[in-house]
Formats: structure tokens, sequence, C-alpha cells
């Protein structure tokens, strides 16, 4: 017998939690690239190189992030532009969309047991039950095994891309990366990879190991999952213009000395 507690406790839980994630996901600012009124943006285009500038939105680009065409605005490690809640996925709602995907996959396997469970009851197994009044159509067969096999069917075919993505999301948590930095990143000849599309070494902080330094770039390295699901999960701060104008400059200021140093040699 299908436990009618359970099932009502368990599908409206679930159902709640995805629908709170939505809203979330759907109003929560994926974390943009705000350009600082204190600086003088012909100024920087002309101290800063093109490579850490984006035009469009006139704000010098974190390393980790990208300028999103649907939005029309960099947007902090910039993870994909999710159509389903149309909204971009960056560092402040990483966490949300997670969780938004998971209960995705979960309403979709908890739905889909539950209707292959019920194919065989075709009557109340309990006696005055009270959610009786609820059952609309279910004493009719054919409305039962129509709407028992039509819920299995469309819930295990969402299975494979909703398993397929919370996969993704697990591996980018566990390595602290984004989809695009895992996928998009790939597909780009060695050659056109700038500096700044490296992982380089930190100067403080949770994602300085991308901020411009006076050290040689290198890969960043590797943590425990825990730890980069920490990172993912609770890294919120998004480096403001002025410092990053700073740490460039400044990078730009070490090797012109060190070039120096070299040709005086």
């Amino acid at each position: 017998m299908l436990d009618v507690w359970y099932f009502m406790l368990s599908t409206t839980l679930c159902m709640t939690k995805f629908l709170c994630t939505f809203i979330v996901m759907t109003y929560k600012k994926p974390g943009y690239v705000e350009a600082d009124p204190q600086l003088n943006w012909s100024e920087v285009v002309e101290k800063v190189p093109s490579k850490h500038l984006c035009f469009e939105c006139k704000v010098i680009r974190p390393p980790r992030s990208q300028h999103c065409n649907v939005c029309n605005k960099c947007v902090d490690r910039y993870e994909a532009h999710s159509f389903w809640t149309n909204n971009c996925v960056g560092r402040l709602n990483s966490g949300y969309y997670f969780a938004w995907v998971f209960y995705v996959w979960l309403n979709v396997f908890l739905l889909g047991w539950i209707s292959m469970s019920t194919i065989r009851i075709t009557a109340c197994e309990i006696d005055h039950c009270i959610y009786e009044p609820l059952c609309v159509g279910c004493h009719n067969l054919y409305v039962h095994y129509f709407v028992c096999y039509f819920d299995m069917i469309v819930c295990f075919g969402f299975m494979i891309p909703a398993t397929y993505h919370l996969w993704i999301q697990c591996a980018n948590f566990g390595k602290n990366e984004t989809t695009y930095e895992r996928f998009a990143r790939k597909n780009r000849k060695p050659n056109t990879l700038t500096q700044d599309d490296s992982y380089l070494d930190t100067v403080a902080g949770n994602d300085e190991e991308l901020l411009p330094s006076n050290k040689a770039p290198r890969r960043r390295g590797k943590e425990g999952y825990w730890a980069n699901c920490g990172q993912m999960c609770c890294n919120k701060q998004i480096v403001s213009q002025a410092t990053l104008m700073q740490l460039i400059l400044s990078d730009i200021e070490y090797s012109e000395l060190e070039a120096a140093d070299l040709a005086n040699k």
C-alpha cells in the first residue's frame, strides 16, 4: 500500500522548495559588474589594456567575468544564461541555481517513482480516506492508466537531462569552476588565450588567483572538494573597479621594469 501521508508530504515539500528556489533564481541578481562613476572611462581606456575591458558595459572585467549577450551586461564568475529562469547565473546566485537544479531532479525522480508505483493501485486501499474527494477520475481505469503512464514517461524523459545538469553542477562546485570555464574555454585555440584567461597567482582573498600579480601565471592549485564548494557557495565578493585598475597598472609597471632590467643586462 502506498503511504498517502508520505505521498502528500514529500511532493508538497519538494514542490515548495522547487518553487522557492525558482523564484529566488528569477529575481536574484547574478553579480553584474557595475561601472565606477568615480573613474574616468577615457582615462581607463588609455591606461588599461583592451583585453581587460568591456567596451559595451564600460567596465574593467574581473578575470572570471563574461559579457552576457542576452542581459547585455558583464557577469562576474559567469556560468551561463538560464532561459528557464530568464536570468544569468553568476557569483551571487550560483548556489541558488545549484539548489534549483537539484530540486528539479528530485521532483522529476519522485513524481516518476510515484507514478510507477501507483499503476497497479486501481482502488483506494484505505477505508474512509480523507483524500478521497481529491481522486477526480481515479476510478476510471482509462484515466488512471493514462495519467500514470503519461507522468512516468514525461518524468523519466526529463530524468536524463536533469541528471546531466546536476552532475555538471556537482563537478563545477567540486572544481571551483563554472560551465563556461570548463567547456567553452576548452574549445578555444591555445594561441587565442591571453594572460587574463589563465588562472593567475593570488594576491589575497578568494578568487584573487585570477587577478594580475607580479608572479608568473600558473594553474590554480588543487583543493579539497568541500573547500571548493565553500568557495563557490560563500564567496560573494566582487572586486571593485578601482582595485582592478590598481592591480592591473601595478602589474604593467612591474612588467616594464622587469623588461628594462633584462635589456640592461
